[in-house]
């Protein structure tokens, strides 16, 4: 039985390789990790925000339609109540 060397030695320098960078990827700064994981709370934190925000603004729209649509069924009573033509439609 015959061993082929030259497939072994293009092997051991890409796992050689592949060792350092692996070794070096698993080198990291404590005080860096916790920098980013602070930051990505904060993070986090500003996206929860954010969405209780468009949340209140989506209640504040709603109210407001409400309140045009009263509005508008008011004015179509009292128009319908005093003979007066409202004009329907957009402004053109």
């Amino acid at each position: 039985m015959r061993i082929d060397r030259s497939s072994s030695r293009r092997v051991a320098p890409r796992a050689i390789l592949v060792g350092v960078v692996l070794a070096a990827a698993s080198c990291t700064n404590p005080e860096r990790e916790a920098q980013l994981l602070a930051e990505i709370s904060a993070m986090g934190d500003a996206l929860n925000d954010t969405r209780a925000y468009v949340a209140d603004l989506e209640m504040r729209v709603d109210s407001l339609v409400r309140v045009a649509v009263r509005q508008d069924s008011a004015l179509v009573r009292l128009s319908e109540f005093t003979g007066v033509q409202i004009p329907r439609g957009g402004p053109q």
